[in-house]
């Protein structure tokens, strides 16, 4: 899956089998979406977050050949821990009575890398703990403080809530046909219902409306009990005066007639 971060619309999604690895084919599943938004949208600013399922050198290339920045955090090996534990700073003050984080970057290449990249890390100690949990990523920004690029890598939370809309609030983990290109087909359509109620909270929902989930969503825009009257040439639809929510459908639909 790739969502944009802005507006939480989904840019792309594949359906592959249960059984293959998070970063399998990921170069031909970006590099398509990559040069539509470069070549016929003309963004040239894009930023590519992933977790450490996509720690692979071949994404890492198709970044750089096509100038887009990435931050994708990378799995812990002896050879970084001990790079890690190199940067710790001790407080001998113990035992610590709030978090603690230290933040260095340094130069590192994988026995798989081309050619050096930089990596950032956190090493992270919670209150009342000995010991320091580092956190890796690599990534090819510039320029740019350890502390910023760990944040915007942990910005990634909100893909995980767009995951979990996606999941419970459109069931698009259903994949219980025996036939691949029915769970392919029923999948899209809950993509396209997805991005139809977000664009809806991004054109016609009011502001405090915008956060809902598409379960409220329901409760209060869709699962209304109407009567349908048709009178002097129109449609009427009559709703109850004790609808609790009587005001937000009106706002919705009021502005949707205006587009």
């Amino acid at each position: 899956m790739a969502f944009d971060a802005v507006t939480g619309l989904f840019l792309k999604a594949q359906l592959r089998k249960g059984n293959v690895y998070t970063s399998t084919e990921v170069v031909p599943f970006l590099e398509p979406l990559l040069k539509h938004l470069i070549e016929d949208l003309n963004v040239s600013h894009i930023l590519i977050r992933g977790d450490s399922g996509f720690a692979v050198p071949a994404l890492y290339e198709l970044c750089e050949t096509y100038e887009v920045k990435y931050v994708i955090r990378l799995k812990s090996n002896d050879r970084l821990n001990r790079t890690a534990e190199s940067f710790i700073f001790r407080n001998e003050s113990y035992p610590i009575v709030e978090l603690e984080r230290q933040f260095d970057a340094f130069d590192y290449r994988a026995n798989s890398w081309k050619k050096e990249r930089t990596v950032v890390l956190q090493n992270e100690r919670p209150a009342g703990k000995l010991l320091f949990t580092p956190l890796f990523i690599v990534t090819n920004m510039e320029g740019i403080i350890p502390e910023i690029i760990v944040k915007r890598y942990k910005n990634r939370g909100l893909m995980e809530n767009f995951i979990k809309e996606a999941k419970l609030g459109f069931f698009m983990d259903k994949t219980d046909s025996s036939k691949f290109v029915i769970n392919e087909a029923r999948m899209w359509l809950d993509i396209l219902s997805y991005n139809i109620i977000q664009l809806m909270k991004s054109w016609v929902f009011p502001p405090s409306m915008k956060k809902l989930t598409i379960g409220t969503i329901r409760q209060r825009l869709i699962k209304v009990a109407t009567k349908i009257v048709s009178h002097a040439g129109k449609i009427h639809f009559k709703l109850d005066e004790t609808f609790v929510y009587l005001n937000d459908y009106f706002s919705v639909t009021k502005q949707l007639r205006s587009f």
